[in-house]
């Protein structure tokens, strides 16, 4: 996921190390912030944004 990293700043849950529990969190983790992510972006506005536009809202959503 290394590439996904790079787009999307989350890391990679399958290389956590822990317990059962904290390996499991790592996933839950992951999952909650692309599936906050993922909310964000496709509710943009993008027939009414610019190209500009949006790249700055999906910047403002990667630092979320």
């Amino acid at each position: 996921m290394c590439v996904g990293k790079a787009l999307i700043g989350v890391a990679d849950p399958a290389a956590a190390k822990g317990t059962p529990e904290e390996i499991a969190r790592a996933f839950r983790d992951a999952f909650t912030v692309l599936d906050r992510r993922i909310g964000l972006f496709l509710s943009l506005p993008f027939g009414t944004l610019d190209q500009l536009a949006i790249k700055h809202e999906i910047d403002q959503i990667g630092r979320s």
